[in-house]
């Protein structure tokens, strides 16, 4: 994963973060640094104002799952 992709964030539950209608919201990776002893972790935009206020922000590869072009416009939010 690189700046400019677009990735899912995994909830506890294992599933994607969703929006109150239920479709998936996307978020961008708009930096990007690799930390000795504790890995490559990635910093998160989203336009959908309250997974941005919650959500935004730096997170680790663990919660991440890169989306795939076919998914990129099919019932997700950015």
């Amino acid at each position: 994963m690189k700046p400019g992709d677009e990735v899912w964030l995994l909830t506890l539950a294992g599933t994607h973060l969703a929006d109150e209608d239920g479709r998936n919201i996307a978020f961008r990776i708009t930096g990007m640094e690799t930390l000795p002893h504790s890995g490559t972790w990635y910093q998160l935009s989203t336009e959908h104002a309250t997974a941005e206020e919650i959500f935004g922000g730096w997170h680790s590869s663990r919660p991440l799952t890169r989306i795939h072009h076919s998914e990129q416009h099919e019932g997700r939010t950015l």
